[in-house]
C-alpha cells in the first residue's frame, strides 16, 4: 500500500541527497495479500534504500525524530498521498504536502520538496498540522463522528426500541 513508491522514491532522492533516512515502523510479520515480503524488505534494507523500524507500541517518540512523516497509502492517511481521507488531513503547502498516489517520482518531488523548506517553514507547517488535528479530529469529535455512524446505522432499530448508542 504504497510501500513500494516510497522505496523507490528513497532511492530517487539519496541520488540527490545521499545523506537522507527513511525508516518504515510496522510490522513485516502481518500476513496480508498487500504486504512486501519480506526478502524484498530485507533488499532494500541491505542496499541502504531505508531502515525498518519494526512494530512499536509508542509511535510518540519516533514522531519527534522524524522531520517529516510520510504516508504514501493508496486509500489511508505530513506527506501524504493526494486521496480521499488524507485530503481531509492534509491541507497542501499549509500543514503538509500531498502527493500523486502511486507514484515513487512524486513521492521523491514532495520529499524534495520538504527538505528544501527552510527550519522555519517547516515548523510552521508542523503547528498547521497540530492546529488541524486538534481542531477537527479531537478525540471527542471522533467518538461523536463513531457514535453518529453507528445510530444512523441502528436507525430501525432505535426507532423499534426507543434506544440509541451513547
Amino acid at each position: 500500500k504504497g510501500i513500494r513508491e516510497l522505496a523507490e522514491a528513497a532511492t530517487r532522492v539519496r541520488r540527490v541527497r545521499p545523506g537522507a533516512q527513511f525508516a518504515l515502523l510496522g510490522s513485516a510479520e502481518v500476513q496480508n495479500r498487500t504486504i512486501v515480503p519480506r526478502d524484498e524488505l530485507e533488499r532494500w534494507i541491505s542496499d541502504g534504500r531505508l531502515s525498518h523500524l519494526g512494530s512499536v507500541e509508542d509511535v510518540r517518540p519516533y514522531l519527534v525524530d522524524a522531520d517529516a512523516v510520510i504516508l504514501p497509502s493508496y486509500r489511508e492517511g505530513l506527506l501524504a498521498s493526494d486521496v480521499p481521507g488524507n485530503r481531509d488531513l492534509v491541507e497542501h503547502q499549509s500543514n503538509g504536502l500531498l502527493f500523486e498516489v502511486r507514484s515513487a517520482s512524486a513521492i521523491a518531488e514532495a520529499c524534495l520538496q520538504f527538505m528544501d523548506l527552510t527550519a522555519a517553514a517547516k515548523a510552521r507547517m508542523g503547528e498547521a498540522a497540530r492546529r488541524t488535528v486538534e481542531t477537527r479530529f479531537s478525540e471527542k469529535q471522533v467518538v461523536d463522528a463513531y457514535l453518529a455512524a453507528l445510530n444512523e446505522a441502528l436507525g430501525l432499530c432505535q426507532r423499534q426500541s426507543g434506544t440509541s448508542v451513547t
